[in-house]
């Protein structure tokens, strides 16, 4: 969004995303400040009280925000936190995202790195339609009339076998704009096992690329395929 993309849509094979991804929409649109948002997320927790971080003061936030969720996201959130405590939801969460510092997070998110970003973020969502397709990707479909510039498939090499990979690039092949690209993200520690079979992958159509420029330093690397212009 920050990069002015209009028409988006995310997809996950667990529906229950959909719910994670209304509650941090509803917290922007709600206007919260990035450290409300970074302490509700559990990504930020100040020195010296987040064990002391009262379970009323994460209701609050709740509270300031539920009014922007769907109905169908509300009663979700709304029947955990009234079954459990505001910290067993919250640890929930976590399986949305790894735990790492929040140095990290601001490294790698733009919208987290500054609050000028953020407040961006929260303008642009305002007027964002986006659409979450509960689909599994081995076995996507899409809309051919509106194709996609460009499909980012996070990690999804190091779950599904490389033959399954190939399928899944041929499949969205279909839904790809002329020389538009499907982006895949290959872990440094995790790539070396896929490497020689990568390697016979690789042809015009895909590219592997370094993230960063650092001599001799290992590195987290992208696998682009790109849709030739002749199909």
């Amino acid at each position: 969004l920050l990069f002015n993309a209009k028409n988006i849509a995310t997809f996950d094979i667990n529906p229950l995303t959909k719910h994670f991804f209304e509650l941090k929409k509803a917290a922007l649109l709600a206007n919260l400040s990035l450290n409300e948002f970074l302490i509700f997320f559990d990504i930020f927790y100040p020195d010296d009280g987040y064990p002391n971080l009262k379970i009323d003061y994460k209701e609050k936030l709740f509270n300031k925000f539920k009014d922007y969720l769907k109905i169908e996201s509300l009663n979700f959130w709304q029947y955990l936190i009234n079954k459990f405590n505001i910290y067993q939801v919250l640890s929930i969460m976590k399986m949305f995202y790894y735990p790492v510092s929040l140095a990290t997070y601001q490294k790698n998110i733009n919208y987290l790195n500054s609050v000028k970003n953020f407040e961006k973020l929260k303008d642009i969502i305002t007027n964002q339609d986006i659409n979450f397709k509960n689909c599994d990707i081995l076995n996507f479909k899409g809309d051919k009339k509106n194709c996609y510039d460009l499909i980012y498939l996070s990690n999804i090499i190091d779950y599904i076998s490389l033959n399954n990979y190939k399928n899944v690039i041929v499949n969205l092949d279909n839904y790809l704009k002329q020389n538009g690209q499907v982006v895949s993200y290959l872990f440094e520690d995790r790539r070396f096992d896929k490497e020689q079979e990568l390697l016979k992958l690789i042809n015009n159509n895909y590219k592997i690329k370094s993230l960063t420029k650092v001599p001799h330093k290992k590195q987290d690397k992208i696998l682009v395929y790109t849709k030739p212009t002749h199909t």
